[in-house]
């Protein structure tokens, strides 16, 4: 008897261990980021190669729990990032701003969870630049309007799955059409142009976000997973 209280005071151990195991969230990928930088381009690199997590302040994963994407610099001490994104100037009816090079904050939400072969997702990009109040602009693309109706109109990323580690992300300007998909996109979504909503001081949606304007926002991308799911490394 005791031998049989004995397994199942042991068989119990082993379920509730299994199921605080099984409580514990997703583990982040870590993931590089390269550029097209193609000409044309308003998102481009600084020019020093990919962007690797753990190379020269680079900050790069994909969130266990939520699958966003998130590319961000660190300073490490010093007055400005090792690494930044430049983010092209651009003049239009709407707005304009100046040429940023900045430690941005790139995120595209829901990117490990892309339905191949293509896919929809909402992005935005932040940057830090005294041109703008208080030195903070936001860059949003969202024609699911996830970020709610601030963003009606601007224009999500095309994400390409490429195999089981690397998806490919298109910001078009024009030629592409409204696509409904998995994620999908508004039946008003404007596509020629496509565009994103440039805001300063806060997100949008909030009572303190100023909008500069409404951009084109061309530019391309591979993202690939390099640790932290079997069968990608870099």
């Amino acid at each position: 008897m005791r031998g049989v209280v004995a397994v199942t005071a042991t068989f119990t151990l082993m379920v509730a261990i299994g199921n605080v195991d099984a409580s514990k969230p997703a583990p982040s990928w870590s993931c590089s980021v390269q550029l097209r930088d193609s000409p044309g381009d308003i998102v481009k690199s600084d020019g020093a190669g990919t962007y690797v997590n753990g190379q020269s302040g680079v900050s790069c994963s994909i969130d266990g729990f939520s699958g966003w994407l998130d590319l961000r610099f660190a300073n490490s001490g010093k007055r400005a990032p090792a690494r930044s994104l430049v983010v092209v100037g651009q003049v239009n009816t709407d707005g304009s701003y100046n040429t940023i090079s900045s430690g941005a904050e790139l995120d595209i939400k829901f990117l490990s969870l892309a339905v191949a072969p293509l896919d929809v997702l909402p992005w935005r990009l932040r940057v830090s630049s005294s041109q703008f109040q208080d030195g903070f602009g936001q860059f949003t693309g969202d024609s699911a309007y996830d970020a709610g109706p601030a963003v009606a109109g601007t224009s999500s990323l095309a994400i390409a799955t490429i195999d089981a580690c690397t998806w490919q992300v298109t910001s078009y300007t024009t030629g592409f059409g409204l696509q409904t998909l998995s994620h999908g996109e508004n039946a008003t979504t404007g596509t020629d142009p496509r565009i994103a909503l440039l805001t300063e001081v806060g997100i949008p949606g909030t009572s303190q976000a100023v909008v500069r304007g409404q951009f084109v926002m061309p530019f391309a991308a591979t993202i690939r997973v390099i640790g932290g799911k079997p069968g990608c490394s870099l």
